[in-house]
């Protein structure tokens, strides 16, 4: 396994930062009036090796770059007290939000689209190639006609064919009876 090249930081406790990551103050409220690009939260916390790892690669190719300036992008501390206001119009926390929406791993990412509603998570470091996937997935609104992205992937990679059905096993030649039975006390 290697180690990621993580950014320069200038404290230890601090998160890395992106130029394309907005300004507090937090207002994401989309309840009442819709927004003109989706939403892409990075849930992250301080001292996160995983969370450099998507700094250092990820987030450093081009088309990744390309396809994130189509969103609203936000940082947050998922164990801060920085105020937010959710996709949904709620006044709570990072933390409280991070809390309500189970959250465990960071780095998380999870887009919303222009109403509020959650689209997709990820919850893991992704790499380049799964990233770009999920963010083509959103900016080409996929995910309204084909709601599962596992799907959409396996559409695009393989265009639309179905996998040959698996054929039977014949195991009537087989003899199963000479097969040891375990121990009988």
């Amino acid at each position: 396994m290697f180690r990621a090249n993580p950014p320069p930081k200038f404290e230890i406790s601090d998160m890395n930062h992106e130029d394309f990551f907005m300004p507090p103050p937090f207002a994401l409220d989309r309840s009442h009036f819709q927004a003109q690009e989706p939403l892409l939260v990075f849930f992250e916390q301080q001292d996160c090796h995983a969370c450099d790892v998507l700094h250092s690669e990820p987030l450093e190719f081009e088309e990744t770059k390309k396809l994130l300036s189509h969103f609203e992008i936000v940082q947050l501390d998922m164990n801060s007290d920085t105020p937010v206001i959710t996709p949904n119009g709620q006044r709570i926390t990072a933390k409280q939000w991070a809390d309500q929406l189970n959250l465990f791993y960071a780095p998380t990412l999870i887009a919303f689209d222009e109403r509020g509603h959650e689209i997709i998570r990820i919850d893991s470091v992704a790499h380049v190639y799964r990233l770009k996937s999920v963010l083509e997935f959103i900016v080409r609104k996929t995910y309204v006609t084909t709601p599962n992205f596992m799907t959409w992937r396996f559409d695009t990679i393989f265009g639309g064919k179905k996998l040959p059905p698996m054929e039977a096993r014949d195991d009537s030649d087989e003899d199963f009876d000479d097969a040891p039975q375990g121990s009988s006390n």
